[in-house]
């Protein structure tokens, strides 16, 4: 009986937490700027002066890495759970999970070539 309880509690606290982070798309809608990697705990340095996310209403996105680097597609938002279904330049779909995000700010976590990947990006 204690364990019912128990489990019962812990999975209504994990349903309120998933409701707490979850994300709404109008809060991830803009252009957002790259500012800086961390993989593996350490700082990249990486020239992020072209990086650019950019969300529309529609559920599209565009991606901008460097003049030649360039995905786009549609997004979904799922809890804190980003689907990013890209359809050029080639197809193919990226999960990635939203860590922060405010109406300056959005932190993601990926996984890169098999390393934990976060990116900081600013409005």
């Amino acid at each position: 009986m204690k364990y019912l309880i128990l489990s019962s509690a812990l999975a209504i606290l994990m349903l309120l937490c998933n409701a707490c982070h979850s994300i709404d798309q109008e809060d991830l809608q803009g252009t957002w700027i790259g500012q800086q990697v961390i993989e593996a705990g350490d700082t990249l340095e990486m020239d992020l002066s072209n990086l650019r996310l950019h969300f529309e209403p529609d559920g599209s996105f565009t991606y901008v890495k460097t003049s030649r680097e360039r995905l786009s597609g549609a997004y979904s938002i799922s809890g804190s759970l980003l689907e990013l279904e890209v359809k050029d330049p080639s197809a193919e779909t990226i999960l990635i999970q939203i860590s922060d995000l405010s109406s300056d700010l959005l932190h993601l976590r990926m996984n890169h070539e098999g390393n934990e990947r976060h990116l900081g990006l600013v409005k």
